[in-house]
């Protein structure tokens, strides 16, 4: 076949988040990430169309997944108007900066979940990470040594590092 008339990727994937990624002659396609989208879903994630209890219900996990690390997780957890458990803050042995911690409950199809977004010591990029709604997990630290398999009581922000 002939070259294609527009490439557009991004980390050696087809990418582009508001044009085709690669296009030739009337026929396009769509890649976030490297994950391929129909026309129709490219132009409403686009458009910012798509409702995170959409997103969340979609099947294949790969255009799911794109598209929440489009948003970005934390303004995707926000989109789902979490309340807030509990806080903390300290700070990090490695930088000496401060770190946040949020514990978040929310509803997606009725159903309460929970999720802890916390800082990498290191680079402070913020994660989200989800956890079950159990006694243990009821403020940040419990949540935090619960992703380790730890006891709020064994775990250590230091051993974490």
């Amino acid at each position: 076949c002939k070259n294609p008339e527009v490439v557009n990727y991004e980390n050696n994937q087809l990418s582009c988040v508001d044009d085709v990624a690669i296009s030739w002659k009337g026929y396009k396609q769509y890649f976030l990430y490297g994950v391929y989208f129909s026309e129709r879903l490219f132009n409403l994630l686009k458009n910012k169309e798509l409702d995170p209890e959409y997103i969340l219900s979609m099947r294949n996990i790969e255009q799911k997944t794109a598209i929440i690390k489009h948003y970005g997780y934390s303004k995707f957890i926000s989109l789902l108007n979490p309340k807030i458990l509990d806080k903390n803050k300290t700070k990090s042995s490695i930088t000496g900066k401060e770190l946040k911690y949020e514990l978040l409950e929310f509803a997606i199809d009725n159903k309460l979940c929970r999720a802890v977004k916390v800082q990498c010591p290191s680079t402070h990029k913020e994660v989200v990470l989800g956890v079950p709604r159990i006694k243990e997990t009821n403020n940040c630290l419990g949540a935090i040594a619960w992703t380790f398999y730890m006891s709020k009581d064994k775990y250590k922000l230091e051993v974490e590092s």
